[in-house]
């Protein structure tokens, strides 16, 4: 095995999945894959030429669920919608798939279109597909995240009236009827191309939710513009959407902003960073002016004021979407 910077424990743990996975098989640590956000370590290993990704996960840490995150992970790859499982232990917090070698998404036009379609074709099989396990409805969750908040960011007018208007949203938010297996966390992070087709991973957040949940967390990273959205939409329902859907999908729209917003105020607020003065706040570009200084390096996710600035920018936005 390759040095590379990891625990023993960690090796250790490797190396008891991969022969469970490949019993007498000899197996190479390459490197350590970039995780994201996520607090979890990925790593990337080889046998026989082949790679494969291990996920470590820590089964003490209260935020995980690994029962439920290894069961959704489990019910997707069977479904052909995440990479093969070949072990996954929600005791050790460890898990063995298939490696997807990620590539740029085809550009122009007509790729641009089939890439959208793609796209609407893996969420809506995730939809269609068997059931998750049940976790805390998302809105509960961001009320843990306030409650768990740095006291003046919780406080914070902005916030204060944002958590007024989830309050106000959650049993509309919540109707069962609309409930799905979702992944709850559609991001560029977790959609991988390989060429020829996108894949989920990352199954972490993954419960019975609302199916519009995932649409509008989709639509927020990557179809930004209303036309992109209308025709996302489109594409996912293959016809026009009902007044009834148009009004859901609004409303959680407005939340996801909402929920963004704490997640990453929530981030920032273990940097002990200043709090924004209500000025600096104001003058806040908007969520796609953000984005884009983010991909021009003006801004960094791994940074807390950069953190907390989108955590406002988001919630700026839902407050504009109410008012």
């Amino acid at each position: 095995m390759e040095q590379i910077d990891i625990s023993p424990a960690h090796g250790q743990l490797i190396g008891k999945a991969m022969a469970q996975a490949f019993p007498g098989q000899t197996w190479t640590l390459l490197s350590q894959v970039g995780g994201g956000l996520s607090t979890s370590l990925i790593y990337k290993v080889a046998m026989d030429g082949k790679p494969y990704v291990v996920r470590l996960s820590d089964p003490a840490n209260p935020l995980n669920n690994l029962a439920r995150e290894y069961d959704a992970m489990k019910l997707a790859a069977m479904q052909n919608l995440a990479p093969r499982v070949y072990h996954a232990d929600p005791d050790t917090g460890i898990a063995l798939m298939d490696f997807v070698e990620s590539q740029p998404w085809r550009g122009g036009e007509a790729n641009a279109a089939e890439m959208m379609r793609q796209m609407a074709h893996l969420i809506r099989s995730l939809h269609d597909g068997a059931a998750f396990q049940q976790d805390n409805p998302l809105t509960a969750k961001v009320e843990d995240l306030w409650r768990q908040m740095r006291s003046d960011l919780a406080e914070q007018p902005l916030v204060q009236r944002n958590m007024v208007q989830l309050r106000e949203l959650a049993p509309m938010l919540n109707d069962p009827a609309d409930a799905r297996p979702c992944h709850c966390d559609i991001n560029p992070g977790n959609i991988l191309y390989d060429g020829q087709r996108l894949w989920l991973v990352d199954w972490a957040a993954a419960a019975q939710e609302s199916f519009y949940f995932d649409l509008a967390g989709c639509c927020n990273f990557f179809y930004q513009s209303p036309e992109a959205e209308a025709a996302f939409l489109r594409a996912y329902f293959a016809r026009s959407l009902t007044p009834q859907e148009e009004a859901k999908y609004a409303r959680m729209s407005i939340f996801v902003a909402i929920y963004y917003g704490l997640i990453f105020l929530f981030l920032s607020s273990h940097s002990g960073i200043a709090l924004l003065s209500a000025s600096e706040i104001d003058a806040l570009p908007t969520l796609r002016q953000f984005w884009q200084r983010i991909g021009q390096g003006q801004e960094s996710l791994s940074e807390p004021l950069s953190q907390q600035r989108l955590g406002f920018v988001y919630l700026q936005k839902a407050a504009r979407a109410l008012s």
